[in-house]
C-alpha cells in the first residue's frame, strides 16, 4: 500500500468485531487526522479516511494498536 508513489487517503482494515469500539476510542485522539467508518460490523471491517499528507503516519498508528488489526490492500466499499 505505501511506498508506491500513489497519494492515498483511505485505509481499510479488519479487527475482531469486539475491538471496533476500541478502535473508535483510540482514534478519537486523532480526530483532526482521521475519521473512522464501519464497513461491515460483523466482519470487523473498518475504513479510515485520512489526509494524504498523514497517510503513512496513520498506517503506523493503526499498526501500533494494542490488538491485532490487519490492513486490507484492496477493498471495494
Amino acid at each position: 500500500m505505501e511506498g508506491d508513489g500513489i497519494p492515498r487517503s483511505m485505509i481499510y482494515a479488519q479487527v475482531e468485531p469486539e475491538h471496533i469500539a476500541d478502535v473508535n476510542w483510540f482514534m478519537e485522539g486523532y480526530e483532526a487526522l482521521v475519521k473512522v467508518g464501519i464497513v461491515d460490523a460483523s466482519a470487523g471491517i473498518l475504513k479510515f479516511l485520512t489526509k494524504k499528507e498523514t497517510y503513512d503516519d496513520m498506517l503506523n498508528i493503526i499498526e501500533s494498536l494494542p490488538f491485532e488489526i490487519s490492513l486490507i490492500d484492496s477493498y471495494v466499499d
